[in-house]
């Protein structure tokens, strides 16, 4: 193929098929097929008209000319399932729109007389910048593509190439939005072996998307020295990158983007092996199966453990038994669910009172947040919507009597503890609610639109997620957490 034309034209000088047809067919101008065939408009995965183009080209009526498209597509996917209608049809997208500085060589046979010989062409990134480069096209390109992908995702390596840029970290965890929205699924290999401040924050970034239900999340459960740090990235059938860096050295971190199907499989058979040897990391509980979640909270909630909270809004178990039972009979709710949300209030405050001297119970708020819930007509409560399956919302004044419980609280016991936070939140941050003891179980929850609970309690995971949250705390200004500031401040709400 001329080099200087674009592979539509290729196809389209090959297979006689004039412009004004094809622009007919797909009920455009015929400018654009020209600025397609020109390079003045590149054929990307997002054109609404790719998938229209392929359809045309493949309903061709002729035998010779059909031999002659598997033959180039074969060319171009040496392991190209032919007889699959589909295959066929995505390959030929592909290979009609790779987009600039992405995914742009393809396969070719070497020796044609050896069909287990082939060669690949590869793209191949150097740094932690190549290492953004390389993952933002790929996730570019799989969110081009249709609904229900799968992806793998080894990692192992250390994470200073997405958390060093802080804008880059909102851009990925705004893509795998994207991509877990569209359907598309995604299984986690994590490396727990790391220090404990690097895995919670990086763990911590993962929460909100797990909470989406479209991620499953497992680890690796040998803790052993490695020389090798290795990180993939799959998206089944379509493309792979790989990374390693050897000692720790980050000179030597290359990232490579294949989409050659010889390779990709390798490397799906490399985390097929290593899933086997894998545990689950974190447990999703779906909103039917809450129950479950539940038993799991107040089987932790029993255990003489310091714990951290940290939310948008206090714990309903902090609210007395006579406003909850208002609060859920202002809701509708029906009186056998009424009766299961106050069994579990009294079951964890009975466990909080009989271990109140032995243990802290440090709870952490974002002060301005709470401001501007004063200002809603009706304030969602996410753990009561999470238990009872229906949006539970609180008026402003139920919620201000909320607030005087907590400075009451405060009063009344000496091991509970509040930090009031006072930046506002990004505002796409995803509301997660956690709560966690120091050394049993993390769990995590949030809004009405993410109807999924999570749990975890792989030791190292949760100790540094305590470790993490405690150094928040401490990082936090004596006056945010002296308690009778924090007190005067819930007051001043209170009274609105």
């Amino acid at each position: 193929m001329e080099k200087n034309i674009s592979k539509l034209t290729y196809l389209m000088n090959a297979l006689d098929i004039r412009g004004i047809e094809l622009a007919t067919a797909l009920h455009v101008d015929y400018s654009l097929i020209s600025k397609w065939k020109n390079h003045k408009r590149p054929l990307t995965t997002r054109s609404v008209y790719l998938k229209k183009i392929a359809d045309y080209i493949l309903s061709i009526d002729s035998a010779a000319k059909k031999e002659f498209i598997l033959q180039i597509l074969k060319n171009y996917d040496p392991i190209l399932q032919i007889d699959s209608p589909k295959e066929v049809h995505n390959c030929l997208c592909r290979f009609l729109s790779e987009p600039p500085q992405a995914i742009q060589s393809y396969s070719k046979p070497i020796f044609r007389e050896n069909r287990n010989t082939y060669q690949t062409e590869f793209k191949v990134y150097k740094g932690n910048e190549g290492r953004r480069r390389a993952i933002m096209e790929l996730l570019d390109y799989t969110l081009a593509m249709p609904e229900g992908q799968q992806l793998f995702l080894v990692n192992q390596e250390d994470m200073t190439w997405l958390v060093e840029d802080t804008n880059y970290l909102d851009s990925w965890n705004e893509k795998l939005f994207q991509l877990l929205k569209k359907n598309h699924r995604l299984k986690i290999i994590h490396s727990v072996d790391r220090q404990v401040v690097d895995l919670a924050s990086v763990i911590r970034q993962w929460l909100p998307l797990h909470l989406t239900g479209g991620i499953e999340s497992y680890y690796f459960p040998k803790y052993i020295d490695s020389s090798f740090k290795i990180t993939l990235l799959i998206v089944e059938n379509t493309a792979a990158l790989t990374g390693i860096v050897v000692d720790e050295d980050l000179n030597t971190r290359y990232t490579a983007l294949y989409n050659d199907k010889v390779t990709i499989k390798l490397y799906e058979s490399i985390f097929e092996k290593w899933l086997t040897e894998s545990l689950p990391l974190i447990e999703m509980h779906s909103i039917t199966e809450i129950d479950h979640f539940l038993d799991k909270v107040f089987e932790m909630g029993q255990k003489s453990e310091n714990s951290y909270f940290y939310a948008d809004i206090p714990l309903f178990i902090t609210l007395s038994e006579n406003l909850l039972t208002k609060i859920l009979q202002d809701n509708n709710i029906e009186e056998t669910m009424i009766k299961k949300c106050l069994y579990y209030h009294q079951q964890v405050n009975s466990n909080f009172h009989s271990n109140i001297d032995r243990i802290a119970n440090r709870h952490i708020y974002n002060l301005a947040k709470l401001e501007n819930l004063l200002h809603a007509d009706k304030i969602l409560y996410n753990d009561l919507s999470l238990i009872t399956g229906r949006n539970i919302s609180v008026s402003k004044v139920y919620f201000q009597q909320h607030l005087r419980l907590l400075a009451e609280r405060l009063d009344n016991n000496e091991s509970f503890e509040i930090a009031l936070l006072s930046t506002e939140n990004k505002p796409n941050t995803i509301p997660v609610a956690l709560w966690f003891k120091q050394n049993s179980l993390i769990t995590a929850w949030s809004s009405a639109s993410m109807p999924y609970a999570l749990t975890a309690n792989e030791t190292t995971l949760v100790n540094a997620f305590y470790y993490y949250y405690d150094s928040i705390w401490n990082s936090i200004p004596r006056i945010n957490r002296r308690k009778d500031w924090v007190k005067n401040q819930l007051y001043k709400l209170a009274l609105g």
